[in-house]
């Protein structure tokens, strides 16, 4: 039986693999180690604590300003392209970094409150990272406010072109469908589960009027978050009574006479969603596909996703006690059968980006210093390597999802997760670990550096993770248990050691090239096999998993 009850005890390894993965972006051997003698309880509170980003603000390479505040007073951009990733790379650098749950969290938020960056100013496309941020462990229903007068939702929506002489239904329509209550199946030729087309169009009456703060400028900033946002034009909005149907007990909201009520008309009509249980419903399947897994049978939708749900509604959908419950319990370290290591553990596909981030954390890759080496962190790696090579090619541009729906791994039935690694994305999951290896950019075959190196050879000698380098069979052992999800049956151990990495030799033949290696500095034999060994893990099935 599916089980929300607390799991008791330390954490071992396996366990700490598995919370670290699902739960951050900082993935390695001092943070396994250190979670390792944590209780369950004591190493999920930890991930609640939350620090200051590494890195304050992204930065323009091509002109060395702050792209935070060059938006001001109606400053003229170019090249916005590269400007909206840029944006990403200053996300992408705080994530590697934080040990708190937040940046998985801003990433689950993001692909329920799904913008496009390829049609934003850069500008929006960071002001709508600090609301994520802000709300990351915080309240949904706020979120939702807020979300729907953000500069980039405005136009990522078309919410901006909602008038009350021409109504525009799209962001009502998904604000409903995909970022709240969910519409369930279709029961009526304009009637859903949980609402009818007529509700949209009430609810597009209720979002009407608001323009663009296409300057940023600080007098439409929110008292609330001091994020830029939208503002109200109450010329433009719907004043008519909004009169929702039984879907919501025939609820009706007095139309605005004054910009401020314009606002809290959102505030009402989003407390009338929220006030349905079936929306607590729906984020908390959501989460439970994003962190656990996509197998939701009837016993699932029970014992784990309606308690969650009866969770987050009973506090007034605040997340964290939500999340904690979650993480916290025997289900999601699948300890509440009698089978622990069938279902959860090692039972999702990696995404894309946290392939690569654990690939940067676990073997300590330097990164160029954003403020230091503007133009190789933010253009020659994550620009030309990361998103145009690696995250495209994997289907997972970093916060520019195909549709509004977000990454189809996280919402498309029934392959979900598995939609990540596909025959059109394994070349260059496969190809990023070598280019690593080799510092040039293997994805796209081309011999263009990509600003960063794996010195494979140095990361053995020196990191804690080896209890013996000159040892083949307790080096080999040392690295799969670090990174493989769960201990490889004893056939598939010897392959790596036999096979992959003495290729045929006798362990002292290992134990005597690294000796040779230590006296004289030459690794022309040890880097090959290091390599070779290296690669076959990375690139092993079971290592896609986590």
């Amino acid at each position: 039986m599916a089980s929300l009850s607390p799991l008791t005890g330390k954490l071992d390894k396996r366990l700490a693999k598995h919370l670290l993965r699902r739960t951050t972006f900082s993935y390695n051997q001092s943070k396994i180690d250190n979670f390792s003698n944590l209780t369950v309880s004591d190493a999920v509170d930890s991930l609640f604590n939350l620090t200051s980003d590494s890195l304050s603000q992204p930065k323009d390479p091509n002109d060395g300003y702050w792209i935070a505040t060059s938006g001001i007073g109606g400053t003229t951009y170019g090249d916005q392209i590269n400007k909206r990733v840029y944006v990403s790379a200053w996300w992408f650098y705080n994530a590697l970094r934080d040990t708190s749950i937040r940046h998985k969290m801003m990433l689950f938020l993001h692909n329920m409150f799904t913008i496009g960056n390829s049609s934003l100013d850069s500008h929006f496309v960071y002001d709508y990272l600090r609301l994520l941020n802000l709300y990351a462990l915080g309240n949904i229903k706020e979120l939702s406010v807020k979300m729907t007068t953000d500069n980039g939702m405005l136009a990522y929506l078309d919410n901006r072109e909602n008038i009350a002489s021409v109504p525009n239904e799209n962001y009502a329509r998904e604000f409903l469908e995909l970022f709240t209550i969910g519409k369930g199946p279709q029961i009526g030729p304009t009637d859903y589960t949980t609402y009818t087309e007529a509700d949209i169009v009430e609810a597009a009456k209720v979002f009407s009027g608001f323009r663009q703060n296409t300057d940023r400028g600080p007098a439409n900033y929110d008292p609330d978050t001091n994020i830029p946002r939208g503002y109200p034009t109450l010329s433009r909005h719907d004043t008519s009574v909004k009169q929702f149907t039984a879907a919501f007990g025939n609820a009706t909201i007095n139309p605005a006479s004054t910009d401020q009520q314009m606002f809290d008309e959102i505030t009402t009509f989003s407390d009338m969603v929220y006030t349905e249980i079936a929306t607590a419903r729906t984020i908390c399947k959501r989460l439970y596909l994003y962190f656990v897994h996509s197998n939701i049978d009837s016993e699932i939708e029970n014992d784990i996703i309606n308690p969650l749900a009866t969770q987050l509604y009973n506090d007034n959908y605040n997340i964290e006690n939500t999340m904690k419950l979650l993480l916290k319990s025997e289900h999601f370290y699948d300890q509440d059968d009698s089978v622990n290591n069938d279902e959860i553990i090692g039972g999702m596909i990696k995404s894309p980006l946290q392939q690569v981030s654990e690939i940067i954390n676990f073997f300590n890759i330097d990164l160029p210093d954003p403020d230091s080496m503007t133009e190789e962190y933010y253009e020659e790696f994550f620009n030309k390597f990361i998103t145009k090579s690696h995250s495209i090619a994997c289907g997972m541009e970093f916060l520019n999802p195909d549709s509004v729906a977000g990454y189809p791994a996280y919402y498309q039935e029934p392959g979900y997760d598995k939609l990540w690694f596909t025959s059109s994305t394994i070349i260059a999951r496969y190809r990023l670990f070598e280019s690593f290896l080799t510092g040039k950019n293997e994805i796209k075959g081309i011999n263009r550096n990509i600003e960063v190196i794996l010195d494979i050879v140095d990361f053995v000698k020196n990191s804690p993770v080896f209890s013996d380098p000159s040892k083949s069979g307790e080096l080999v052992d040392d690295l799969i248990s670090y990174l493989l999800p769960e201990t490889p049956y004893m056939d598939r151990r010897n392959y790596y050691l036999n096979d992959v990495f003495l290729i045929g030799n006798l362990p002292s033949y290992w134990t005597t090239e690294w000796t040779n290696y230590m006296g004289s500095g030459d690794t022309s034999v040890v880097k090959p096999r290091l390599e070779a060994l290296a690669k076959a893990i990375m690139n092993s099935p079971e290592l896609q998993l986590f």
